[in-house]
């Protein structure tokens, strides 16, 4: 069964499930009843379908964390060159950091402090260097 017996609507709403969305928050993007959403939830072809759902997202994400691992190094060498290029006017110092502190955070090299993070612009060439290093580690444990 691939959930195809579910209406187009009832196949949104497990799709929606699927990727965490709550019961009201689903009938309010769909304009359902709660109730309806609630009796089809408990259905066996809807449960059936939520986790074909899921089991799709999961294959998908390995596709994804695959082909992401594979691009890292020669991503974060190019990082690298374009941090380390003073004099490309294309590129600002201050996006150069901006780039590198999401980087950094995204690999759990730095922590986040809080949800809307104060980021000094200017850049001293010891904190670059120190950037760097800490992006040439990461390439290297990739």
């Amino acid at each position: 069964m691939n959930g195809s017996s579910l209406s187009p609507r009832l196949h949104q709403a497990a799709r929606l499930m699927a990727l965490g969305f709550k019961h009201r928050e689903i009938c309010q993007k769909l304009g359902m009843a709660e109730s309806h959403l609630s009796q089809a939830a408990n259905s066996p072809l809807f449960k059936i379908t939520i986790n074909e759902l899921k089991s799709e997202m999961d294959e998908g994400a390995k596709v994804a964390q695959k082909i992401l691992t594979e691009a890292a190094p020669e991503a974060a060498e190019k990082l690298v060159e374009i941090m380390r290029d003073k004099n490309d006017p294309q590129v600002s110092p201050r996006l150069k950091k901006e780039v590198s502190v999401d980087i950094l955070k995204g690999a759990g090299a730095i922590k986040v402090e809080s949800a809307t993070p104060q980021i000094n612009i200017t850049l001293s060439e010891q904190k670059m260097n120190l950037i760097l290093e800490t992006i040439d580690q990461i390439k290297k444990s990739a």
